[in-house]
């Protein structure tokens, strides 16, 4: 039996704290769950506003990333064919094609 993901645990939770004749409050205070009562105002507000899709966890993908997929899939095509680039003339590139300002020393990280 293959695990649960992230998302269909927290809905099963989210689904027992509804089903539950107690309140949100009077649940958390009652039962262990995996999330505090923040997070679960937080997620029934996503669930209704973008579905489970909505509970999917992004960290994966970089928290608060300067640069965007497009960006850095750009820029490693620009890399692959010119090795041999500075940070400045990515930077330039960057800026040209996706209007995207981006500091040097973000640059020369990536």
């Amino acid at each position: 039996m293959a695990p649960c993901s992230r998302e269909d645990q927290i809905m099963k939770v989210m689904a027992r704290i509804e089903r539950s004749p107690l309140s949100a409050e009077a649940y958390f205070r009652r039962y262990s769950v995996p999330f505090s009562i923040r997070q679960f105002y937080r997620y029934r507000a996503r669930l209704s506003s973008e579905g489970q899709e909505g509970l999917r966890d992004d960290r994966r993908d970089g928290n608060h990333r300067k640069l965007g997929k497009e960006e850095m899939v750009f820029l490693r095509g620009m890399i692959s064919t010119k090795p041999e680039v500075k940070p400045v003339e990515a930077q330039r590139a960057i800026t040209e094609e996706f209007g995207t300002t981006v500091h040097r020393s973000t640059m020369g990280r990536v």
